[in-house]
């Protein structure tokens, strides 16, 4: 589960507790009390934290995703296909963390403070994925993660080249890797093409022919014809090919 809602219940942000704060395992969320506080008690609302398909190949990608940033001027934005549903705000030192209620949040707007801190403060942001229910977020994910294949990933068998997409431009896609020419010498001096995963044929020159069989390029001759014996199974089994 990822804690999607975290605050302090008795809301006495920033001058009796020092704010509220999701860990960085999305866990559990965090209520600190101040040095003049009551005692903190946190409260937090929970969500099942799924894992999608990455747009971008590898690993899949969590549901949510937390992010944060600490300092005089801290602020956060969730990345690409993801939406804000949580900002939290903590600072150890009294009265010094602005632009948050009085539970530890930001119910709307930016997630950042409202004025610097003396010192230090820490925001954090839980962010959701929006990309796997919106189509228009899954593009714009993989437009601005992952537009080349350098940052595009691939599985074993696979490599990524650029393809054409639906609005005329090149976009990267898991291609499966032709092994058929690989440490092939069966082609000669011509050019060897790659089939499949492991097949390949000759782009044979003039005069030749490329046979399926053989799998190599023969002369072609308008006085000659192939011909192809059974399979011959058994002890002393015989396979004829007849001329005749």
């Amino acid at each position: 589960y990822a804690a999607t809602h975290c605050q302090t219940l008795l809301g006495t942000v920033p001058y009796m507790s020092n704010g509220a704060y999701v860990s960085e395992d999305l866990s559990s969320c965090v209520a600190v009390n101040g040095i003049y506080g009551p005692g903190s008690f946190a409260y937090a609302m929970c969500h099942v934290n799924e894992h999608y398909d990455n747009p971008c190949g590898g690993e899949k990608v969590p549901k949510f995703k937390r992010v944060q940033d600490q300092g005089p001027d801290p602020a956060v934005v969730c990345p690409a296909g993801y939406r804000m549903v949580l900002c939290n705000g903590m600072s150890p030192w009294r009265g010094m963390l602005k632009g948050f209620n009085s539970v530890g949040i930001i119910p709307e707007g930016p997630c950042k403070v409202s004025e610097p801190c003396d010192k230090w403060c820490q925001v954090t942001a839980v962010c959701q994925a929006d990309m796997m229910n919106e189509m228009n977020e899954y593009k714009k994910y993989k437009k601005t993660t992952c537009s080349t294949c350098e940052n595009y990933k691939c599985g074993e068998g696979f490599e990524c080249q650029m393809v054409d997409s639906e609005d005329d431009t090149k976009e990267p896609s898991c291609v499966r890797v032709s092994k058929g020419c690989d440490n092939n010498s069966r082609c000669g001096e011509n050019e060897c093409v790659p089939i499949g995963a492991d097949d390949f044929t000759c782009r044979c020159g003039e005069g030749t022919v490329f046979d399926e069989v053989v799998k190599a390029c023969l002369p072609q001759h308008s006085n000659w014809k192939k011909v192809y014996g059974g399979k011959a199974m058994g002890e002393d089994a015989t396979s004829s090919a007849e001329c005749g």
